[in-house]
C-alpha cells in the first residue's frame, strides 16, 4: 500500500481506474479496471476504510464530502461527486454504485480547461458516458469525455452535429429513434434550448449489440455557463432510472437535476404526499407573500404560474365564509403565541367544499417583518369519515337511550301485567279456600285461573320469541298444514276472548279453496295471526267487528302466493305510532286494560320478513285498521298425505311409566294425570337415578319414560344417551318423551339427536300430551 498515493498522482488524462469492494464485515479492496479499460492489479486486496481515508487526503469535493467507511454503508443509491486533485488542481469525477452487497467506484478524469466549476458542477451530476461541446455559431462538436467502445466503431472527436447524430443513432440506436432524434438535434431546436436556458432531454433506446450492453439511453442538452453561444451535450445509460419508475420503489435521487425524464415521477411522489409546506411573510412596505410548495399549491389548487402574491390574494378569497372567524383567531394565535393549529373549509375549484387542516409557527430569526411557516394537509375524507362516525356514535348513543328507556318502560309494564294475573290467581285460590262447599263458585274460580294462565304463558311466549328474532336465532320449520282446520283452531281459541270483549270475530272467510295442503309453519303463522286478531279485538269497542279473510292471488303448479286481510272497525292508529308501531314495546296508549307488552306487532313484522313475505297497514284513529300479508307456500298433494297413527288414550291403560322429573310440584301432576289414564307412574328425582332405575328393571318392563330436561346430576339428554345404549332390547325401543319448558325448534332438534322420540312443551296441554303418550306406547307394545 505504500504505492498507493503515488499511483492517483500518475492517472492519466481521460483515463477510467474502477474499483470493486465488498460491504461485508470482512471489507477489501480490489481494482478491475485499469487506464483505457486495460485489466491491471495493485497488489493484493486492501482495506476499504483505509483506502477512502488515503483517497480523500488526494482528494476534495467540490460539493458534499466524500463518503467515509460509516457512509459507504449507509449508501443506497447512486451518488456522483465532483472532485479537484489537490496536488495538480485537475478535475475528476467519483461514481458511488451500490449492487447487493457489492459496492462499485468509477473515477474519471476531466480536462480542467473544458469546463467552468458552474458549468462541471450541473453536467456531472448526470452518470454519463460520454460529454461533448456544441457550437451554436457553425454547430461545429468537440468531444470532452467519451466512451471508448464507440470511438472503436465512430470517431466522436470533431465534426458536426447533424453527421455525427445520424452516424451515431443509425449505428446504434433503434430505427425509430433516428427521426426524433434528428428533430432534436436540429439548429431550431438547439437554439430554443439556449434560449430558454434550461436543459432538455432526449431518450432513446438501443440496439441489441455487443458494443455498448445497454438498452436505454438518453442525452441531454443544456447551456454552458461561460459562453452563450455553447451547449454542452452528454449521454448516459438509463436502464436503472426506468426501473426505479416502473416499480415507483425509490424516489427521486437528490443529486438529479430537473431532467424532464424525471419530473413526472417527482410530480407523482408529491402528489401522493397529503402535506404541503408554505411561508408567509409580512413585510412593512411590500405585498404579503404566501411561499408554497409543490404540494401544497395542489392541495389548494392553485397552479404552479401563480406568484406568491397571487397566491396570498386567492387563499383569502377561498377560505369559506362559515369559517373566517375561526380562521381569524387562529392568525392571532399565530402573532402572539408563536404556533397554533386550525381545521377549516376551503373552496377548492376542482374538488368543491373540503377540510383543510392547518399548522403554524412565528419565525422569531427574521427581524425584517412577521414571517410564518406551516404546512397544510388536506383531511376532507379522514374528517369527514370522523365526523360521520361521530354522528353514528351520537345516534346510536340516542338510541341506546331510546332503548334502554323503553326496556325501563317495557319491565315497568311487564311487572304490571304479569303481577295482574298472578294476583287474580293468588286471589282465586283463597276465595276457593273460604268457600269450598260451594262447586259452582269454585268452578268459576278454576276457569278464571285457567285464563290468567293463558295470558301469562302468551306474555312469557312474546317475550321469548322476541328475543329469538332480535338474535336471528328463530328458525322456520315447514309441515304439512291443512290451512282450513288451522282457521277453526284460531277460531275456537280467539271466540270465548272476542266473547267476552263483546267483540264479533268472523274468519268465514279466512279459508282457502285448495285440494292441497301447504308446506308452512304452523307454529310461527299462529303466532303472526294471533296476534292480529287479538290486537283486533283488544282494541275494539263493544259491537265492533275483527274479521280475517283469505285469497288466492296466483296459484302454480306446486306452490300458491296468498294475501291474507286482518281487518277491525276500532280504535285505530294514529299517524305517530304508526311510524313506530313495529318497534319492540311500544304501544299506542295507555287506556285499554290488559294491553300486554308492547311486543305483538314486533313479532309479527320479524316473522313475516323471516317467511320472506310483505307488509302493510292502513290505519286511522277512531275508524280502525287494517293489516295486508303476501306469503308463498309451497303445496302438498293430499295424494303424499301420511296418516298419523290414531290411539286411544286406554293405551296406557296398565303401563309402567317412569317419569323423571327434579320438580315435584310437576311430577305430582305428572303421575296424577297418568293415575287418572290408568297407568303406573314411578317418580325418579332426576336423569342420573332415571337411568339407573331403567337399567336395574327387566327387559320390557316400562312402557313408556317421560324425561325432564334441565336437571341436577344428569341432565334429561345424558340420561336418554345412556339408556339408549344398554345392551337391551327395550332400551332401543321404548319411547322417551322429553317435558321441558325450553321450547323452540333446536331444543327439539337436541331432544331428537339424544334419542328421544317427542319434545312436548312445558306448560302443556294434557289431553294433548296423554293422548300423544298413548299413540308411542300403542306402537311401542303393538309395532
Amino acid at each position: 500500500m505504500d504505492s498507493f498515493d503515488p499511483f492517483f498522482e500518475s492517472i492519466a488524462s481521460r483515463a477510467v481506474l474502477g474499483f470493486k469492494a465488498s460491504r461485508s464485515t470482512a471489507s477489501f479492496l480490489s481494482p478491475f479496471f485499469g487506464q483505457n479499460g486495460a485489466c491491471t492489479c495493485l497488489g493484493k486486496p486492501v482495506d476499504l476504510g483505509d483506502f477512502l481515508s488515503r483517497f480523500s487526503r488526494g482528494f476534495e469535493a467540490l460539493e458534499g464530502t466524500i463518503p467515509d467507511l460509516e457512509g459507504i454503508k449507509k449508501l443506497e443509491g447512486h451518488r456522483s461527486l465532483c472532485l479537484r486533485r489537490r496536488s495538480s488542481g485537475h478535475l475528476h469525477v467519483a461514481d458511488f454504485h451500490p449492487e447487493g452487497d457489492t459496492l462499485y467506484f468509477l473515477l474519471r478524469d476531466l480536462e480542467e480547461s473544458s469546463f467552468s466549476s458552474d458549468c462541471v458542477t450541473r453536467a456531472l451530476s448526470l452518470d454519463y458516458c460520454s460529454i461533448h461541446k456544441v457550437s451554436l455559431r457553425d454547430f461545429s462538436m468537440v468531444t470532452v469525455q467519451s466512451n471508448p467502445r464507440i470511438e472503436k466503431v465512430l470517431p466522436l472527436t470533431g465534426g458536426k452535429v447533424a453527421p455525427f447524430v445520424e452516424g451515431y443513432f443509425s449505428a446504434f440506436a433503434k430505427r425509430e429513434a433516428l427521426a426524433d432524434a434528428l428533430a432534436f438535434f436540429s439548429r431550431d431546436n438547439l437554439r430554443s434550448i439556449k434560449e430558454r436556458s434550461r436543459p432538455a432531454a432526449f431518450r432513446y433506446f438501443l440496439k441489441e449489440n455487443d458494443i455498448l450492453g445497454q438498452s436505454a439511453m438518453e442525452a441531454t442538452i443544456l447551456p454552458c455557463a461561460e459562453d452563450e453561444d455553447t451547449l454542452v451535450l452528454a449521454f448516459r445509460c438509463i436502464d436503472e432510472a426506468i426501473a426505479r419508475e416502473k416499480d415507483a420503489a425509490r424516489k427521486t435521487e437528490e443529486a438529479m437535476t430537473e431532467l424532464a425524464s424525471y419530473k413526472e415521477e417527482t410530480t407523482r411522489n408529491l402528489k401522493s404526499i397529503d402535506t404541503g409546506l408554505w411561508t408567509v411573510e409580512k413585510i412593512p412596505g411590500k405585498p404579503q407573500r404566501f411561499v408554497a410548495d409543490k404540494t401544497c399549491l395542489d392541495i389548494l389548487g392553485f397552479p404552479d404560474s401563480y406568484t406568491p402574491e397571487k397566491v396570498m390574494e386567492e387563499f383569502q378569497k377561498r377560505i369559506d365564509p362559515r369559517d373566517l372567524e375561526r380562521f381569524a383567531a387562529y392568525d392571532r394565535e399565530l402573532l402572539l403565541e408563536g404556533r397554533g393549529e386550525c381545521t377549516y373549509r376551503y373552496n377548492h375549484d376542482e374538488l368543491g367544499n373540503i377540510y383543510v387542516r392547518c399548522t403554524g409557527w412565528r419565525d422569531d430569526a427574521r427581524k425584517d417583518g412577521v414571517v410564518f411557516h406551516g404546512s397544510h394537509r388536506n383531511i376532507d375524507r379522514v374528517y369527514r369519515q370522523e365526523m360521520a362516525l361521530k354522528e353514528e356514535l351520537e345516534s346510536a348513543l340516542v338510541r341506546a337511550s331510546e332503548a334502554s328507556e323503553a326496556k325501563s318502560t317495557f319491565l315497568a309494564r311487564m311487572s304490571h301485567d304479569l303481577r295482574t294475573p298472578l294476583n287474580g290467581i293468588i286471589g282465586m285460590l283463597d276465595l276457593s279456600d273460604a268457600r269450598k262447599d260451594d262447586a259452582a263458585f269454585l268452578a268459576s274460580c278454576r276457569d278464571k285461573m285457567r285464563r290468567a294462565s293463558s295470558y301469562l304463558l302468551s306474555l312469557l311466549n312474546d317475550i321469548l320469541d322476541m328475543s329469538k328474532l332480535e338474535r336471528d336465532a328463530l328458525r322456520v320449520n315447514p309441515e304439512r298444514l291443512s290451512f282450513n282446520d288451522f282457521s277453526s283452531s284460531l277460531q275456537e281459541i280467539l271466540s270465548p276472548i272476542a266473547a267476552e270483549k263483546g267483540v264479533i270475530l268472523d274468519l268465514s272467510s279466512f279459508v282457502l279453496p285448495l285440494s292441497e295442503d301447504l308446506y308452512a309453519d304452523e307454529t310461527l303463522l299462529r303466532r303472526v295471526f294471533i296476534n292480529l286478531l287479538s290486537n283486533a279485538i283488544k282494541y275494539n269497542r263493544p259491537g265492533g267487528k275483527a274479521e280475517a279473510s283469505a285469497l288466492i292471488l296466483e296459484k302454480r303448479k306446486a306452490s300458491a302466493k296468498i294475501l291474507f286481510l286482518v281487518r277491525d272497525d276500532g280504535l285505530g292508529m294514529d299517524e305517530a305510532f304508526q311510524k313506530r308501531m313495529f318497534e319492540p314495546f311500544s304501544q299506542a296508549g295507555e287506556s285499554v286494560s290488559d294491553h300486554g307488552v308492547g311486543l305483538g306487532l314486533s313479532i309479527v313484522k320479524k316473522v313475516v320478513d323471516l317467511l320472506g313475505g310483505t307488509l302493510d297497514v292502513e290505519s286511522a284513529l277512531g275508524k280502525g285498521t287494517l293489516f295486508r300479508i303476501v306469503l308463498d307456500f309451497p303445496l302438498l298433494s293430499h295424494e303424499e298425505k301420511k296418516q298419523a297413527p290414531v290411539a286411544s288414550v286406554a293405551a296406557l291403560e296398565g303401563e309402567e311409566v317412569l317419569v323423571v322429573e327434579d320438580n315435584d310440584l310437576n311430577a305430582e301432576i305428572l303421575c296424577f294425570l297418568l293415575e287418572g289414564a290408568g297407568a303406573r307412574p314411578t317418580r325418579a328425582k332426576d336423569g342420573l337415578e332415571g337411568y339407573g332405575m331403567f337399567a336395574e328393571s327387566r327387559d320390557g318392563h316400562y312402557g313408556l319414560v317421560l324425561m325432564d330436561i334441565m336437571m341436577p346430576n344428569l341432565n334429561g339428554l345424558e340420561a336418554a344417551r345412556r339408556i339408549r345404549a344398554l345392551p337391551r332390547d327395550d332400551a332401543k325401543r321404548v319411547p322417551i318423551l322429553a317435558m321441558s319448558a325450553n321450547a323452540y325448534q333446536e331444543d327439539r332438534e337436541m331432544s331428537m339427536q339424544a334419542g328421544m322420540n317427542a319434545h312436548i312443551a312445558k306448560p302443556f296441554n294434557k289431553d294433548d300430551a296423554l293422548r300423544l303418550s298413548a299413540e308411542f306406547v300403542a306402537r311401542y307394545r303393538h309395532p
